[in-house]
């Protein structure tokens, strides 16, 4: 009978030290998990290189590589035969700059000049600044109904796709006449209205 009991006091003691073991176990892995770089520690590092590498999952992998003495050995960090920690950051890092971009492209600049949304086209001339009006409800950008569009020789020409093609004055004419503008856009850029103090006679109307 005690024969039995030790027996099974003894096994009881085994599965708490198996036990103890696999906690001990995981916290070893917790706190590797702590001491791994996080994907937003990687994203900020990729961005801070800015590289030029046009193999952006390479690029990735090799500032994850950065990490690589620290973890030396450690093949939860790195192993070649399964998912490791490295392949999980680079997946990770990889889909925020996905989303980054969707951001970048989803944020679409209303070209529109409406009423609410009045734009000009602004070109440098030193020393003055020419302003052109754009017609009402148009988007130069909109390329189904605007072809081209530029300033040449102090005026705004608009060419449609439909073949017609409107020229537009200088708003404040400065009595000289330039072929191309001398500034950042030379022939011509599109801005606020409002910046520039220009009204518009089809919002005087409805005032």
């Amino acid at each position: 009978m005690n024969r039995n009991i030790f027996s099974s006091s003894r096994q009881k003691n085994k599965k708490q030290k198996l036990k103890m073991a696999s906690k001990m176990a995981q916290i070893e892995e917790l706190k590797k998990e702590l001491e791994y770089p996080t994907a937003k520690e990687v994203f900020d590092r990729y961005l801070e290189l800015a590289p030029d590498n046009d193999d952006i999952d390479e690029a990735v992998y090799d500032v994850i590589c950065e990490w690589d003495e620290q973890f030396a050995g450690d093949t939860t960090w790195c192993n070649d035969e399964e998912t490791d920690v490295k392949d999980r950051l680079r997946d990770e890092v990889l889909e925020m700059l996905g989303a980054m971009n969707t951001r970048t492209e989803d944020a679409v600049i209303n070209n529109k000049n409406t009423k609410d949304n009045r734009l000009c086209v602004v070109v440098e001339y030193y020393p003055p600044v020419a302003v052109f009006k754009i017609p009402d409800g148009l988007d130069l950008e909109d390329e189904s109904i605007v072809k081209n569009w530029f300033v040449k020789w102090g005026r705004l020409t608009i060419e449609f796709t439909d073949g017609r093609e409107e020229e537009i004055e200088w708003e404040y004419d400065p009595h000289n006449d330039y072929k191309w503008g001398t500034g950042e856009y030379p022939m011509g850029k599109i801005e606020d209205a409002c910046a520039y103090g220009v009204d518009y006679s089809e919002d005087e109307d409805e005032d």
